[in-house]
C-alpha cells in the first residue's frame, strides 16, 4: 500500500514544532539572565513572524529539493541561497549602502522584514 503525504504536513510540522517554540523561549531567556535584555514590545509578534520566515525559508527548500538530483545538490543550492538571503538581508550592511539592484532583492527579503521586528522589539529594551 502506498501512503502519500501533502508537502503542506512537513511546513505546518516545521512551524508547529513544540521544539522550536521552546528553543525561541529560552534563548529570549539567556538574553534575560545573561544580559538583562527584557524586550518591551510583543513576544507574540517575533514567534508570529519566526513563523513566516520559518514558511518561506521551507517552501524554498521544498521547491529546491523538487528540482535537484541529489540530497547533496540541494544542500548547495540552499546554502548559496540563504547565504544570499542572509548577506541582502541588512544583517551585516545597511540597505541604503547597497546598490539599486541589491535593494530591490532586499525588499522582497522575508529575512529582511524578520530582522526588522527584532530591531524593533530590541531597540525597545527598558
Amino acid at each position: 500500500m502506498n501512503k502519500t503525504i501533502a508537502s503542506g504536513y512537513f511546513i505546518l510540522e516545521d512551524i508547529s514544532s513544540p521544539n522550536s517554540e521552546a528553543m525561541k523561549s529560552i534563548d529570549f531567556a539567556m538574553a534575560m539572565l545573561i544580559y538583562g535584555l527584557i524586550p518591551s514590545g510583543s513576544l507574540l509578534t517575533i514567534y508570529l513572524y519566526a513563523a513566516v520566515n520559518i514558511l518561506v525559508v521551507s517552501r524554498l527548500g521544498l521547491v529546491i529539493s523538487n528540482y535537484s538530483n541529489t540530497m547533496q545538490q540541494a544542500m548547495f543550492v540552499m546554502f548559496f541561497f540563504m547565504l544570499i538571503l542572509i548577506l541582502l538581508s541588512g544583517l551585516y550592511t545597511p540597505i541604503t549602502s547597497m546598490p539599486e539592484w541589491a535593494q530591490i532583492i532586499t525588499k522582497i527579503n522575508s529575512l529582511n522584514c524578520f530582522i526588522q521586528v527584532m530591531r524593533s522589539i530590541s531597540k525597545e529594551v527598558v
